[in-house]
């Protein structure tokens, strides 16, 4: 199913976690399986079993990991939202940011789509036709509206 975008959190870093783990977690993550990572340093919390552990990971090769394992999930995201490239893809307008001239919308496949204000439908579905692709998001043209989904900048 082309249009289905898979992510995974991943914890780098943990104790005892080995520069082979750490390979084997890279493999994974760029094989094609998974569309993106929400990467999160490992960090101890006083009290729990994992702070009581040995073999800790010195904290510059937990910045180091959690680099690349963001870096590698930006150039995953850009090529899940290439896929998307003349799908049609049902959005609802969620939000606008503070001072944003944009609504944003999520699909149902959970891309992230920005939309310019007049498109804005108070929570109901818009249907987008997908015509460029960015690091962060989608756009496109709403179906049976001549109104141009904005640019993502």
């Amino acid at each position: 199913m082309p249009e289905t975008i898979i992510g995974a959190d991943v914890i780098v870093g943990f104790p005892g976690e080995t520069d082979a783990d750490f390979a084997q977690t890279r493999r994974l993550a760029e094989s094609g399986l998974i569309d993106y990572l929400h990467v999160f340093s490992y960090s101890d919390r006083p009290g729990t079993i994992a702070s009581g552990m040995a073999d800790k990971v010195p904290a510059e090769i937990i910045k180091e990991r959690n680099a690349i394992l963001t870096e590698l999930s930006s150039h995953l995201r850009a090529a899940a939202h290439r896929r998307q490239l003349g799908r049609e893809l049902d959005v609802i307008a969620e939000h606008r940011k503070d001072g944003a001239l944009h609504y944003f919308a999520v699909a149902d496949n959970y891309i992230k789509v920005r939309l310019p204000n007049q498109t804005y439908a108070g929570k109901q579905t818009i249907r987008v036709r997908v015509n460029e692709a960015f690091d962060d998001c989608v756009a496109g043209d709403l179906i049976d509206s001549a109104t141009r989904v904005a640019q993502c900048v």
